[in-house]
């Protein structure tokens, strides 16, 4: 618990005078009224508490000294009776001492816990996600600002520790691409392989997927967010596997595209090596001070070039950048950034989008062909490809924390036969 101390203790020093900042835990939402959906905490709660329970509030102000600090976490209070049916419950006091709070108590006594401890403030930096918590906290007339926005720039640069649980995700997510690969067959259905990958990231450790896998082949891969996973996998088509695990909160984020017969076709085999030599030249362009605007135009050209050189497009390069043509076979932007939620806080402003040392961000140009498309060869008709890596910002150039996942196409067909 040390570390979110220190993390505690980084974010009080950069707050301004005379306010505070004020985080209200992710309310729980229920599938009936006694049936709650799976829990898991606010990214930006956790990140400074490492509290999972619900229904908590966390203060954090300056001391009367710079260097001094005020942490303050109100929680349920302990319940037997709810306790024999949810699980045990930590309380004010146990919550104090574990999580190393300056303050803690209940949540029933929060108009009195704020009124005491926003005395002489007059900011504050708020996420107002949960409706419980609104209207004590306003009630205070004080000035609010986005607590959203103001963590965002910490939570972009990772620490070692940070990078540490990302590597972890990444372990257990390539593990089970691996499990799907050699699972996969004609006739299997989508959902069974969802399956094999939440099996297979659990048996490591992992307690939920970072985000819904997309698990879509044939041309339910052109559905950019494909989350239905319930068709059957056919001879001669490509599985789209985007899926990750999470580990302490942190999740990796890794496509690949596996072959159903084992084998690419000739013509799949092409488009798919023209796509990785574009997002292994991307790759190598990650370095500080280069921007994610930059990143984008150079993957927007190379997928220009690729389908000039596919004949799918007919004509002057510069006339379809002009036309931003490449747009109908790749809508979507050349990565995000990638921490405790898939995607990380963004930037606000393109002109800030600039990479330092310790960002994480993922590298996936794709291409998807409609099956109505009137220039692509027939063979690649509803075809769907991505190929997505994590890689770490460093001063020496990219670190791929996904190099481990297959994606050369021998490595590919390889996995897949055995």
């Amino acid at each position: 618990m040390q570390w979110f101390k220190n993390k505690r203790k980084q974010i009080a020093k950069a707050l301004p005078e005379n306010s505070a900042l004020i985080l209200g835990s992710l309310p729980e939402y229920f599938r009936q009224p006694d049936v709650p959906f799976p829990y898991r905490q606010d990214s930006d709660f956790y990140y400074l508490t490492g509290y999972t329970e619900p229904h908590c509030l966390f203060i954090l102000k300056k001391g009367q000294s710079r260097s001094s600090s005020c942490s303050i976490l109100c929680v349920l209070e302990k319940d037997s009776i709810k306790e024999l049916w949810d699980g045990e419950r930590y309380g004010p006091k146990k919550a104090k001492d574990i999580f190393l709070m300056d303050k803690a108590d209940s949540i029933n006594n929060l108009d009195e816990v704020l009124k005491k401890n926003l005395k002489g403030i007059s900011t504050i930096f708020y996420n107002s996600i949960n409706p419980q918590f609104d209207k004590k906290v306003r009630k205070m007339k004080l000035k609010i600002k986005s607590a959203r926005d103001f963590l965002a720039p910490f939570r972009r640069i990772k620490d070692e520790t940070e990078i540490d649980f990302i590597k972890q995700a990444v372990k257990v997510s390539v593990y089970a691409h691996k499990k799907v690969a050699q699972a996969l067959k004609s006739g299997i259905n989508e959902r069974t392989l969802h399956g094999v990958f939440l099996k297979s990231i659990m048996e490591k450790g992992s307690v939920r997927e970072g985000y819904h896998s997309i698990v879509a082949s044939g041309s339910n891969a052109i559905t950019l967010h494909y989350t239905k996973n319930n068709s059957l996998c056919k001879k001669g088509e490509l599985l789209l596997l985007d899926a990750g695990g999470e580990m302490n909160h942190y999740t990796a984020d890794i496509t690949r595209v596996y072959p159903v017969s084992g084998r690419f076709s000739k013509t799949q085999k092409i488009l798919y090596e023209k796509l990785l030599s574009l997002q292994k030249n991307l790759i190598k362009e990650v370095r500080p001070h280069t921007s994610l605007k930059d990143l984008n135009k150079k993957m927007i050209e190379g997928i220009t070039h690729l389908l000039l050189e596919m004949n799918i497009l007919k004509g002057p390069f510069k006339e379809h950048l002009k036309k931003k043509s490449s747009l109908t076979y790749c809508p979507h932007s050349v990565g995000h950034l990638l921490g405790m939620d898939v995607h990380d806080p963004p930037f606000s402003r393109s002109e800030e989008s600039v990479l330092q040392p310790g960002m994480v961000l993922t590298i996936e140009p794709g291409l998807y062909i409609s099956k109505k498309d009137l220039r692509a060869p027939k063979s690649l008709l509803g075809t769907g490809l991505r190929i997505e890596d994590d890689v770490l910002v460093t001063e020496k150039g990219p670190l791929v924390l996904t190099k481990s996942a297959p994606k050369e196409v021998e490595e590919v067909e390889e996995l897949c036969c055995s």
